[in-house]
């Protein structure tokens, strides 16, 4: 009777930090934690330590739940990540951890829960194929959980480059998962980890156009640091269909973001690879343009400001930036060319009548 009071308290005392013995199922990694989200106040939540002896008084109290046995699981892999640990206690963590979910599924063998669990673990100690028959077991006993169907997904990614002999089959097998995935789980619709991955595939197998609807619902969510180069593959392949225009907006958006200035410089080079590759796309002038008039560079604007206006004539405010970088580069007949040209095409461009009134009042 009193193990059975200890017990209770033990686990009301959690139940105010974790969900109640059910492992949570979420998207953002591979095997992320199982554990529901920890509640009500994050500086409240114990130490991992702590969780673990917790978990660890709870199992040697009722070792009859399966329960308290995959949570204990789950926080002991969880710590076996952590920079601090040594080889040799990575590998008892996981040796733990592996003896919780034996006896977990002993417990209860139709426990999709446990077979997670299991092929988290067997990863950990790259056994790719036993990851992924644990998986396949746990997809079998919850056919309709979508986030089991991504897991899978992820692992069979990962089996492309472990396990070669099956490359094929595992490509194949990915797409059906992580397709399973979005059409079971109304949230991972926004998963990024899962729509790049699903892209990926299609471009690997050469399929760009069906690649590009995942993408795009990428670049549709709000921007996300992992949302980085799929947006970026976005505007590739919108280059490759001749939609310049697209590419250079999302090119944009990406230079705009104050928090990617560390990104910049490698941004820029992308950029100018395009106007390399695509000469003809007067968009990526017109903002390879921007990028040398914003660094001071008034050659390099004044270079692509002439070929925007070479490739669209008509448009007034081609000339009238070039006229601009004109001049900043010291060359006031050039300039009042570029401002005389802008007001032919556009009368009211004010703009370029400020600056021949000003030139005109010198």
């Amino acid at each position: 009777m009193k193990k059975r009071i200890v017990s209770t308290l033990i686990m009301l005392f959690l139940a105010l930090l974790i969900s109640q013995s059910m492992i949570h199922w979420r998207a953002e990694a591979l095997f992320p934690s199982t554990l529901s989200a920890l509640r009500p106040n994050p500086a409240r939540v114990p130490p991992l330590p702590q969780q673990i002896g917790l978990l660890q008084r709870c199992v040697a109290l009722e070792p009859a739940n399966a329960d308290y046995r995959l949570l204990l699981a789950e926080r002991l892999l969880l710590r076996s990540d952590s920079p601090a640990q040594t080889p040799d206690s990575q590998q008892a963590d996981w040796e733990q951890a592996r003896r919780q979910i034996t006896q977990a599924l002993r417990l209860n063998p139709v426990d999709p829960r446990g077979q997670v669990l299991l092929g988290q673990y067997f990863l950990k100690k790259g056994k790719i194929r036993e990851a992924l028959a644990s998986l396949r077991r746990a997809v079998a006993l919850a056919p309709n959980k979508g986030q089991i169907h991504g897991y899978l997904g992820m692992a069979l990614v990962r089996a492309l480059t472990e396990d070669p002999e099956y490359r094929a089959a595992y490509m194949e097998d990915a797409k059906a998962a992580f397709q399973r995935a979005l059409a079971l789980d109304p949230p991972a619709a926004q998963n990024i980890t899962y729509l790049s991955s699903l892209a990926n595939l299609q471009l690997a197998t050469g399929e760009p156009e069906t690649a590009l609807p995942y993408l795009q619902r990428i670049a549709a969510l709000p921007f996300q640091p992992d949302s980085l180069f799929p947006r970026l593959q976005l505007a590739s392949l919108y280059l490759q269909k001749g939609e310049v225009g697209r590419a250079v907006k999302i090119y944009r958006e990406l230079l705009s973001r104050e928090d990617l200035a560390w990104f910049r410089p490698t941004l820029e080079a992308d950029i100018y690879r395009a106007g390399t590759f695509y000469p003809q796309a007067w968009q990526v002038h017109e903002l390879l343009g921007e990028i040398y008039y914003s660094r001071g560079n008034w050659r390099g604007a004044a270079d692509h400001y002439r070929q925007w206006a070479s490739l669209q004539p008509q448009s007034p405010e081609a000339h009238f930036q070039l006229g601009l970088a004109y001049e900043k580069l010291g060359r006031p007949d050039l300039s009042m060319a570029q401002y005389e040209d802008t007001l032919r095409l556009d009368p009211h461009h004010s703009g370029a009548t400020q600056k021949i009134i000003e030139h005109y009042k010198r």
